[in-house]
């Protein structure tokens, strides 16, 4: 575009200069902010106004890949909807609001509510881990590791007894799984 003459590159660097300056007044203009949330605060409300000028609808939740995993998504989601004050004010809201979830799961009486019902669980789940500052992938990717090391260890051990799974009642494969446990913090702390 620049050998079409379509623009210059000073022309390029001065609307980056100038974008950089709009959106970050705290650093270059005189408007004071008290911290971080403030400052993301600012930067979503001056990302909307430009888009607003622009004659384009605006959301928050633009530009959220539709292809990211959907606990990503949603902390994603959660993320930004609080950066312009959508969110609980302290962590317990968001415990309520599990609990609140739960009993919804619950009482669904159809397989489309309990769908979505669990959704609006899995999505307020996520949302605590924002709270606690824990990345919930990483945190399932952890669980499902811990799961599948677990349950190895338990299989190993039916077989070493002479024992098939299937034929074990419930008890006894509780009594096994915290076997398992055991075993499995005996390693990671040895680690």
């Amino acid at each position: 575009a620049v050998e079409a003459g379509e623009f210059t590159m000073a022309e390029v660097i001065a609307g980056v200069d100038a974008k950089i300056k709009r959106r970050h007044p705290h650093v270059w203009g005189e408007r004071a902010v008290s911290g971080v949330e403030e400052v993301l605060r600012n930067w979503e409300a001056l990302k909307q106004a430009e888009k607003a000028n622009e004659g384009r609808p605006a959301s928050v939740l633009d530009g959220v890949p539709k292809a990211l995993p959907a606990l990503t998504m949603a902390y994603t989601y959660g993320r930004r909807a609080a950066r312009v004050g959508f969110d609980w004010t302290q962590v317990d809201g968001v415990v309520d609001k599990i609990r609140e979830e739960i009993e919804e799961v619950a009482t669904a009486s159809d397989p489309e509510s309990r769908a979505r019902e669990l959704g609006d669980l899995l999505f307020a789940v996520v949302n605590w881990a924002r709270w606690l500052d824990v990345d919930p992938e990483a945190a399932l990717r952890e669980a499902n590791a811990r799961f599948a090391r677990r349950f190895r260890w338990m299989e190993a051990r039916v077989r070493e007894l002479g024992l098939d799974m299937k034929a074990m009642d419930l008890d006894e494969l509780e009594a096994l799984w915290q076997q398992a446990k055991q075993a499995d913090g005996r390693a990671e702390a040895e680690q």
